[in-house]
C-alpha cells in the first residue's frame, strides 16, 4: 500500500468516529440545501417513539442528523413532542451538538422579524415540566438583529 492509500484509508476511518452534528427542525424547516448522503434511519428509544426517523448524511463534508420536531407534515403537537425520546435518539445516533430551529411569533413589539432569542437557562428549567432537562452544562446566548429584508 502506497502512503496516499494509507491516509486516504486513515481519514475514512477518522471520519467514522467523527462526532455528528444534530439539527433539529421546527415548524417550516424540512428541506436543508446540500445535505447529501441521505438515509432515513429509525432509533427505538426506552422513552417510546421519537418525532420521526431521523435523517442523516453530511452537510459541507461534516456528518449530520436531522430530525423534524414535529414530524413530516407537522402532525405532531407542541405538548405531545417526546423531548426525551428524541435527544435519546440523538445521542445514540453519535450527535455530540444540536442545533434547534424554531419559528415562533411574539406578541412583544420589543421582539421584531429576523430577531434570534435563545431562552435563558432557568426559563428552560422552569418550564421543562417533566424535569427531562435540567440546565447542566454550558449555556450560551445569543444577541443578534438583522433588519428584515
Amino acid at each position: 500500500m502506497n502512503r496516499s492509500m494509507v491516509n486516504s484509508v486513515s481519514n475514512t476511518m477518522s471520519r467514522v468516529h467523527e462526532p455528528r452534528i444534530g439539527i433539529i427542525g421546527g415548524s417550516g424547516l424540512y428541506h436543508i440545501e446540500g445535505f447529501t448522503k441521505q438515509k432515513w434511519v429509525n432509533v427505538a428509544t426506552p422513552f417510546g417513539n421519537p418525532s420521526d426517523r431521523f435523517l442523516t448524511g453530511e452537510l459541507s463534508g461534516r456528518p449530520v442528523v436531522f430530525l423534524p420536531r414535529h414530524g413530516r407534515g407537522h402532525r405532531i403537537l407542541p405538548g405531545e413532542l417526546n423531548h426525551r425520546a428524541n435527544l435519546w435518539a440523538m445521542k445514540k445516533l453519535g450527535v455530540a451538538w444540536i442545533m434547534s430551529v424554531s419559528a415562533v411569533g411574539s406578541l412583544q413589539a420589543r421582539y421584531q422579524p429576523c430577531d434570534i432569542a435563545s431562552p435563558s437557562p432557568t426559563r428552560s428549567a422552569r418550564n421543562c415540566g417533566n424535569g427531562c432537562c435540567k440546565p447542566a452544562g454550558r449555556w450560551a446566548r445569543a444577541r443578534t438583529t438583522a433588519a428584515p429584508t
